[in-house]
């Protein structure tokens, strides 16, 4: 790919221009070209590996690909698609978290409220599947896996902080608590008000994420070179 000063290079360009119109189609009307092309786009940053696709245009299309393949995920095609892109090891974290929250999503509509009446089946899976075996330091530095923790929560089970702390009790690793504390004060914030308008429990819980925080996480982070972290 011939490079041009100041712009992507022509192909990129082409390609930009190609997902820029499929996204105003219908599905129907552009699901045969959109595969073909998102099969295509990872067979070359496959072939690239991780360290070719670090400094490659290339990378200038990997959200674009998530967006227009999330928008679709309902159907079978475009979610095994997006499935196979964020197995890729090319695909850098901060997309593949954006890709995770539509699949989790689809998976979350599969679990009925009433065969998880309390949640933790739901917040297991959502914990799991943002999170997982991550390390707090690989977390830190993508923080699109702590607020896709905070919206799944939200859409599982609502606003009341108090509902998302329960779910999401089974948190049991440091990256999974700072994604539940993450999620608990992110709710907490979206219901405006101060602290003394919070239930007696919630501002428990808000005590003991701040002592968590000196004690838990900030030595942490601390030893962390650009960390993200919006619990400070």
């Amino acid at each position: 790919m011939a490079l041009h000063r100041g712009q992507p290079p022509v192909f990129v360009q082409q390609q930009l221009r190609i997902l820029t119109e499929l996204a105003g189609r219908s599905a129907d009307d552009s699901s045969r070209v959109l595969l073909r092309l998102a099969d295509e786009y990872l067979g070359r940053i496959n072939k690239l590996g991780p360290e070719g696709f670090r400094f490659s245009p290339l990378k200038s299309l990997q959200l674009s690909f998530v967006q227009l393949l999330s928008a679709r995920v309902d159907q079978p095609p475009f979610r095994a698609a997006l499935e196979r892109l964020i197995k890729s090891p090319t695909l850098k974290d901060y997309a593949r978290a954006r890709a995770l929250l539509p699949l989790v999503e689809v998976k979350l509509r599969a679990i009925q409220p009433a065969k998880d009446p309390d949640g933790s089946k739901r917040g297991a899976l959502i914990l799991a599947e943002m999170v997982g075996k991550l390390s707090f330091s690989d977390c830190l530095h993508v923080p699109a896996r702590f607020s896709g923790v905070a919206s799944l929560a939200r859409t599982a089970y609502g606003t009341d902080p108090g509902v998302q702390w329960a779910a999401l009790s089974g948190a049991d690793s440091v990256p999974k608590r700072y994604a539940r504390d993450f999620s608990f004060v992110v709710a907490c914030s979206a219901l405006g008000g101060t602290v003394g308008d919070l239930s007696a429990e919630n501002r428990a819980h808000l005590a003991e994420i701040v002592d968590r925080w000196v004690k838990e996480y900030k030595p942490l982070v601390d030893k962390e070179a650009y960390p993200a972290t919006s619990l400070r």
